[in-house]
């Protein structure tokens, strides 16, 4: 009956899981900067932090050189035919002409026109002010004056009217100018060749070509990566074809994405394969029959089917990072099945060996999950989604014992070499070393932890940089860098966020602090900003009335050109009125914003962030550090964020708060364990795991290895576990052996489990496992050393 309800649940959760994967609700996630907290306190920092991890996360650029020209464009072409045709892309930019729609060139060329009073070109702009302050009649006014009237002529007699209206409505090409002023840039080195084609020159002069595309869907979605990555991988393929001898350079967030899947899932199949192999010979060994192992995999296989479904409807998706970490929940919740059959090899009827594992295995669930539940409650949400996960896992895999195993538990297991081995050092491995001196023992090992832990404190020093979830390979690394460098680009993370009571301060505010960092011939840093493209309302009412005092004065240029033009009185008139008309109708920024015309500098606006309003002025290069930050402190309203060191300083924050968590675990578990155990049993209980972590920081300041918030969440784990080994060997009889081989199996399989995860790439699942490696190793022989039960020890006597 019980068999049936577990595998009834089980059947409906396997639903559950189904229904969120066809709807799209499951997704699975490979962003590792989606693990890392957010300021708390700060919300425009976070805002601006948040922002700049998004700047060009779906952007692709391709890069190709060598070979001949007539190759490299039919690879280019090859190229943009194949990513074009796929649904990873959402555009595809080889040509100029490309990088807008044709509604959406329409578009632009409308709104310019009809703001083309307000809107001047940088160069019309400069000819004005010349025209204003140079003496009438002067050299300097004249030529001003002509690089108007000359343009104007050009436009009527030999470039056509262009400009989206009328010659008589535009004389002077002002939103034509315009438009063509601020074309979007993607990069400072790029050329448009004469077709239309981009490129770059490198330093020995030799042409580049250059091309950009855009995924459809955020790149660290699995399915999305998944296309976008056999998409580059089939128009590389179509390119060495066409260009057998060209380099191809690609470089985009993809391929970062598709490197933490590859790796992800190859240790997934490592980690998940080493672990079932080891379990299963493991547990041949011990038990000599298959059903233990099958039964324990399938109370497993529910529990994590369990801890999907909660952790994908908490979080509304589940990390890859956190799969990586779930596949070694095999190794831990496999315990419980351990201690039953372990027992079933003293207590053949299933009832009974239940009843005696009841208790100790409970109290063990309740200290693994106490060790996990204290990371939910950081603001961390990498720790969150892997606590929940587990504890849930946990809790499942415990389900699965009580439910699954004593109704298809079949025959007791038979005896064999295991159990013997097991019962050769339960009573004569280390326990019996120390049995009268367990004082002694105690006081030396706490003298030794004071000496070692005072070492570690003294010589270790934490690594709280970005790289420890994410070391990306050295080539991949190669390539950006290469390519930034070749467009004159950079992959900073610097920004200057500008704030104001209103958008019109925050844009004065902008437009101040930009000139001021491009002044001089060296400027202090070379930076983007909104006000690029958009003139704030002030500059577009300035740009207005020095049209009104030059170009369209009383009987000035305008009148002039449309009179020699051949137009009437009227048609002047009119000309005249709709300049009068349009005074005071300015662009706005959200009408700005809503256009074609912010393409690429759209996402340097925050808009209303914590009462404030708030923009980026986004910091490609620092050429001048000293001027730089001397700048961004003397201009009120604007503050200097590095988004690494803001994580950086967020992970070391973290791990403080962990340090300061597992000390309280400890107190919280010592608690629990006091009521079942009293002051001194609950003390020796957590003295093998205290001791353990202590003596693992040591060696870790010893040989200069990386400590960092990972760490300490190894050392969490390690808490529930190693009270877990203490629990099981201070209930059991002194001579019990199915007690110490149930406790020595759950060593084994969670070192198979946490231990693989040192073969990890991802930096923190490797320093995850080495700590928990080391760490098991130590608790279990300190466990055997001191977990003789209470009455043992209380009538024990020196030999």
């Amino acid at each position: 009956m019980r068999a049936a309800l577990w595998l009834l649940g089980v059947i409906a959760l396997g639903a559950i899981l189904a229904g969120l994967a066809a709807t799209g609700r499951l997704t699975v996630r490979t962003d590792l900067m989606a693990l890392l907290p957010t300021p708390q306190h700060d919300a425009l920092v976070n805002a601006t932090v948040h922002r700049m991890s998004t700047f060009g996360q779906r952007r692709v650029t391709v890069l190709l050189s060598g070979d001949t020209e007539a190759h490299r464009q039919k690879a280019m072409q090859a190229m943009a035919g194949v990513l074009s045709a796929s649904p990873a892309f959402d555009q595809v930019i080889a040509r100029a002409d490309d990088a807008l729609s044709n509604g959406q060139r329409k578009h632009l060329t409308q709104l310019y026109f009809k703001h083309r009073f307000h809107l001047l070109a940088p160069a019309d702009a400069k000819a004005l002010a010349t025209l204003a302050k140079a003496p009438a009649g002067s050299q300097k006014a004249e030529r001003a004056r002509e690089y108007f009237t000359n343009r104007a002529e050009g436009r009527l007699y030999g470039l056509g009217v262009g400009g989206g209206g009328r010659f008589v409505d535009d004389p002077f090409g002002l939103a034509e100018a315009y438009q063509r002023a601020t074309l979007p840039n993607p990069a400072p080195n790029l050329r448009i060749a004469g077709d239309g084609t981009f490129y770059v020159v490198d330093k020995q002069g030799r042409r580049i070509d250059v091309m950009f595309a855009e995924t459809r869907h955020n790149p660290f979605s699995l399915a999305s990566e998944s296309q976008a990555t056999a998409a580059l991988k089939q128009a590389r393929a179509a390119a060495r074809a066409a260009a057998p001898a060209a380099t191809i350079r690609i470089s985009g967030v993809v391929r970062h994405a598709a490197v933490a899947a590859k790796r992800a899932k190859f240790e997934m199949s490592v980690i998940g394969s080493g672990s079932l192999i080891g379990i299963i010979a493991l547990m041949l060994w011990a038990f000599g029959r298959v059903r233990p192992f099958v039964l324990s995999l399938a109370a497993v296989g529910g529990g994590i089917v369990l801890a999907a479904v909660v952790t994908d409807l908490v979080f509304g998706s589940i990390h890859m990072l956190t799969l990586v970490f779930g596949t070694s929940l095999v190794g831990v919740s496999i315990d419980y099945c351990l201690h039953f059959f372990a027992q079933r090899l003293a207590t053949p009827d299933p009832a009974t060996a239940l009843a005696r594992v009841r208790r100790p295995v409970l109290l063990g669930l309740v200290t693994s999950v106490i060790a996990y539940g204290g990371m939910v409650i950081a603001p961390f949400p990498g720790l969150r989604q892997i606590a929940v996960f587990t504890a849930t896992g946990l809790i499942g895999g415990w389900l699965g014992m009580l439910l699954l195993l004593p109704g298809a538990g079949g025959p007791a297991p038979r005896p064999g070499r295991a159990l013997r081995l097991a019962g050769l050092w339960r009573s004569h491995g280390p326990s019996r070393l120390v049995i009268g001196h367990e004082r002694r023992l105690v006081a030396g090992l706490s003298g030794l932890a004071v000496v070692l832990g005072g070492f570690a404190l003294w010589q270790l020093s934490p690594d709280d940089s970005v790289r420890v979830l994410y070391n990306p390979p050295p080539q991949l690394l190669k390539t950006d860098r290469q390519v930034a460098n070749l467009l004159g680009s950079t992959l900073s993370t610097h920004a200057v966020v500008v704030t104001g009571q209103s958008p019109a301060q925050v844009l004065s505010t902008e437009t101040t602090l930009v000139d001021r960092l491009r002044a001089g011939p060296n400027p202090a840093a070379s930076v983007r900003a909104i006000t690029d493209a958009y003139p704030p309302v002030a500059a577009q009412k300035a740009n207005y009335a020095r049209l009104a005092e030059s170009l369209y004065a009383p009987h000035g240029p305008l009148t002039q050109i449309l009179a020699q033009a051949g137009f009437k009185p009227d048609k002047i008139t009119a000309a005249r009125q709709a300049f009068s008309a349009a005074q005071g109708r300015t662009l706005s920024l959200s009408d700005w914003l809503a256009s074609p015309a912010s393409l690429g500098l759209r996402g340097l606006w925050l808009g209303r962030v914590d009462g404030r309003d708030a923009a980026i002025v986004r910091v490609d290069r620092i050429n001048d550090a000293a001027r730089f930050h001397r700048i961004i402190s003397n201009q009120s309203n604007a503050e200097y964020v590095d988004s690494v060191a803001r994580i950086s300083s967020l992970l070391a924050h973290y791990r403080r708060l962990a340090t300061w968590l597992l000390g309280l675990e400890y107190i919280l578990a010592w608690l629990v364990l006091w009521r079942a155990f009293g002051a001194r049993g609950a003390l020796a209980l957590l003295l093998p795991p205290a001791l353990a972590s202590i003596a693992v920081l040591a060696i870790f300041a010893a040989t200069g290895a990386t400590f960092a918030l990972f760490n300490l969440v190894a050392l969490i784990l390690l808490l529930g576990l190693g009270a877990d080994y203490g629990i099981f060997l201070r209930t059991a009889p002194a001579d019990h052996a199915p007690a110490m081989l149930a406790v020595g199996l759950s060593v084994a399989t969670t070192l198979l489990a946490f231990g693989l995860l040192g073969l990890s790439h991802t930096p923190a699942l490797h320093e995850f496992g080495l700590t928990l490696a080391l760490g098991l190793t130590f608790t279990f022989l300190l466990a055997s050393l001191l977990g003789r039960p209470a009455a043992d020890i209380a009538t024990s006597r020196p030999d």
